[in-house]
Parts: structure tokens; C-alpha cells; sequence
């Protein structure tokens, strides 16, 4: 009798630590997904940032020659 109890534990056991496995793995690849986001929205953060700049030199460029008309 006592070990059939052991052996239905051991199962239980056994399922729980199956599961949390699959739960860890899980949580690795959205680690991994919200790193690579992460990069890209950094990556678009930084263009964005350079455009602004870009156009903000544009601007008093064409305000220059503006005046000089």
C-alpha cells in the first residue's frame, strides 16, 4: 500500500516538475522575443531621433536661404 502511495507522489512530482519545465522554456522565449523587440524599437528610437535632427538642420538651412533671397 505504501508504495503505491509513493509511486502516485512520485508521478505527481514527476507532472509538477514536467510542467514547470515547460513554463521555464516558455518564459525564456518571451525573454528572448521582448530582447529582440527591445532592440528593434531602440533601433527606430535612435533613426527617429536622427531624423529629427537631420530635419531640424534642414529647416534653419532653408531658412538661411531664405533670408539671403
Amino acid at each position: 500500500m505504501e508504495i503505491i502511495v509513493m509511486d502516485s507522489d512520485t508521478r505527481k512530482i514527476q507532472n509538477k516538475k514536467s510542467t514547470l519545465e515547460m513554463e521555464i522554456r516558455k518564459l525564456r522565449m518571451d525573454q528572448e522575443r521582448m530582447r529582440i523587440e527591445m532592440e528593434n524599437k531602440k533601433k527606430e528610437y535612435d533613426t527617429l531621433g536622427y531624423q529629427i535632427i537631420k530635419n531640424e538642420e534642414d529647416m534653419k538651412r532653408l531658412k538661411k536661404k531664405i533670408n539671403l533671397l
